[in-house]
């Protein structure tokens, strides 16, 4: 599921806190966790 660079920025805002979570989720190309809902977000990372 992709979604335009725009809608990124603004998404991390909604879901300051877990920022960071977003950060190292997202250097394992999981941008589609910007979607889900902070409690989901969360969740551990498939490793």
């Amino acid at each position: 599921m992709s979604h335009p660079g725009t809608a990124l920025p603004g998404t991390r805002k909604a879901y300051g806190p877990s920022t960071a979570v977003q950060g190292s989720l997202k250097r394992l190309g999981t941008d589609d966790i910007d979607l889900y809902p902070p409690s989901t977000v969360t969740r551990p990372s498939p490793l």
